[in-house]
């Protein structure tokens, strides 16, 4: 396969491989030096076209996909030098570590997820500095949807985004653009429901309106800097394994059961991801 397939050559070694996935680890693999490994990789563009083709014959004919939008960190913990690391929040840590981040684009149908983009975040300290030198996080969005609309322009996607990116102007802008979009919101956020202004974490605290019994949502309405949204509180397990109730808001009112069916995916995403991340060098 190795000799068969140069733009496959990389990744089938890497995944291969095990440990961590640096050149000359890859290379122990396949019998060959880490220079080698090196020429294997192929450009960043190159690499988004066989993507691209990959995801257009794993999803063809499909009329409903998930467009998953997710951060994850590169630990680079030891580098000193390394242009584009700086130092970010770990949450599995609670610590700021040094560390590439990336923001990660893919397209899922519940059982398949290909990627199709990605793009470096930088610290906050660094692009308020220079703010016409950064894309803002926002816009990078934007762009992964408008790529993905333009692979499948005949699909409804429903865009799963985290907490991090539900603000005022991405919220808007879907809106606008009447595209379909679920994600996790803080419990701090004002939002007006029944004429009367509230936090999310006080109507988490309403018995009325929390989860009972054998059910593990409700959903109600309210609106958010005038945006008329459908809010669904919902029970969960935490990472500390304690059972808790968080908020999050799809722009079109789902079904319980798809609720908990995209909540299934966006686990297993941030699973995958955390494993990969373990063996990255």
């Amino acid at each position: 396969m190795l000799n068969k397939s140069t733009c496959l050559s990389y990744p089938i070694a890497a995944i291969m491989s095990s440990g961590k996935k640096n050149f000359e680890n890859i290379g122990r693999y396949s019998g060959q030096s880490g220079d080698t490994i090196r020429r294997l990789l192929r450009p960043a563009d190159e690499n988004s076209v066989h993507l691209e083709k990959i995801c257009k014959n794993t999803f063809q004919g499909k009329k409903k996909l998930n467009l998953i939008i997710d951060d994850t960190l590169l630990n680079k913990n030891h580098s000193e030098w390394m242009q584009g690391t700086d130092k970010f929040f770990d949450s599995k840590t609670d610590t700021k570590i040094t560390a590439y981040k990336l923001l990660v684009c893919m397209i899922s149908d519940g059982q398949y997820h290909v990627p199709i983009a990605s793009s470096y975040l930088y610290s906050k300290e660094l692009t308020d500095t220079v703010r016409e030198a950064f894309e803002s996080k926002e816009d990078i969005i934007k762009r992964f949807v408008k790529q993905a609309k333009n692979l499948f322009p005949d699909v409804r996607f429903m865009i799963l985004v985290d907490g991090l990116f539900s603000t005022k102007q991405f919220v808007g802008w879907c809106f606008e653009n009447k595209l379909d979009v679920e994600t996790r919101m803080h419990s701090n956020r004002v939002i007006l429901f029944n004429d009367k202004k509230t936090t999310l974490k006080a109507l988490l605290n309403n018995k009325w309106l929390c989860p009972k019994n054998n059910r593990t949502g409700r959903t109600f309405s309210g609106i958010w800097h005038n945006l008329p949204l459908q809010f669904t509180i919902e029970r969960r397990i935490d990472r500390h394994g304690q059972d808790i109730l968080s908020s999050w808001f799809p722009l079109t009112k789902p079904l319980l059961e798809i609720i908990s069916k995209i909540t299934k995916i966006d686990g297993l995403l941030k699973r995958s991801l955390e494993r990969q991340n373990k063996h990255l060098g």
